[in-house]
């Protein structure tokens, strides 16, 4: 019994021992795999912080091309009386200011993954916050631009309008009082010419202001012709007073004789 009992004992120890290698072996391989795979997510880290580093650098020169561009320093230049909406130059001085950059650096030493992904995150924010912000400062200048064109169609309007009415109470101050009647006429073409203009929907500044020009000219033409009338008028008047003169001195030489 002993000696068929010894080879078996052996047996088994020999059995233990391999089994205990192969799962040391297995133990190894695991750690030696965690260690590479602990690695590789740290040199990713990297990688993407020192990304997010370069996407930072990137989008701050372009939000500063915008912010220093000749476009913005010269909606800012706008003020609020020289706009329809106040409310556009208002955004604009709020976005010219700067952004307070907490984080602006990548910590590429650290041997923690998780600082270094925390820091990839922080840095993409940042970089959105330029890229958002030389974004809004283009659609602030716009709107500026916009603002200052309707100011000024607006004001060509009302000065149109004030000429039309200036036009309308001429021709009737004028009638029968001017040396050519056509002035009267061509006034009268020119005043339902700026009516027309006002009433349309979509207006355009630079005929709004040509047909002002035009009205305001042909009412000095009629002004002009006032005081050709009067001219006339009064050199008749005098005229007809001299001969009435004559008229009376003849008549009283007569008399004498």
């Amino acid at each position: 019994m002993s000696s068929e009992t010894s080879p078996r004992k052996a047996s088994r120890r020999r059995h233990s021992a391999v089994v205990v290698a192969v799962f040391l072996a297995i133990v190894a391989l695991v750690a030696v795999g965690a260690q590479g795979a602990g690695r590789q997510r740290l040199e990713s880290a990297r990688n993407n912080c020192r990304n997010a580093y370069g996407e930072v650098a990137s989008a701050k020169d372009e939000y500063l091309k915008v912010l220093e561009s000749d476009d913005v320093h010269s909606a800012r230049a706008v003020s609020e009386k020289e706009v329809a909406d106040t409310s556009t130059v208002t955004r604009l001085h709020r976005d010219v200011q700067p952004i307070e950059a907490v984080v602006d650096t990548c910590p590429l030493m650290s041997t923690e993954t998780s600082v270094l992904v925390e820091r990839a995150n922080e840095l993409k924010k940042l970089s959105d916050r330029y890229t958002s912000r030389a974004q809004q400062l283009k659609a602030d200048v716009k709107a500026v631009n916009a603002s200052v064109h309707d100011y000024q169609l607006n004001q060509a309007i009302l000065v149109l309008s004030h000429e039309v009415n200036n036009a309308e109470q001429l021709l009737k101050d004028s009638d029968g009082t001017v040396a050519q009647e056509s002035t009267r006429d061509d006034l009268k073409a020119s005043l339902a010419t700026a009516k027309k203009l006002l009433k349309r929907k979509k207006k355009v500044e630079a005929r709004i202001e040509d047909a002002t020009a035009d009205l305001a000219s042909k009412q000095d033409a009629v002004k002009q012709s006032q005081a050709q009338k009067h001219d006339q008028d009064k050199n008749k008047a005098d005229a007809d007073d001299s001969a009435d003169e004559n008229d009376e001195a003849q008549s009283d030489g007569s008399s004498n004789d």
